[in-house]
């Protein structure tokens, strides 16, 4: 019998990555439907998280954010 573990959560820019996958994912189909304003709202969002990510990874290179 395998032992039972219980899943983690995500955390970090692991999670944010997978909600800007998400969100490219919904504008792609929503475009695809013709729902242009929630394509918009969706690629909005991914492109604020890609920001963000991006800021944090700069962070860590420069070495200004450590990360245990």
């Amino acid at each position: 019998m395998a032992a039972f573990r219980p899943q983690r959560e995500d955390t970090g820019e692991k999670s944010m990555i997978k909600w800007i996958l998400i969100l490219l994912v919904i504008a792609a189909v929503a475009s695809l439907f013709g729902f242009t304003r929630l394509a918009g709202a969706a690629a909005t969002g991914a492109k604020i998280l890609i920001a963000i990510v991006l800021v944090l990874f700069l962070l860590v290179i420069l070495g200004i954010i450590a990360i245990a």
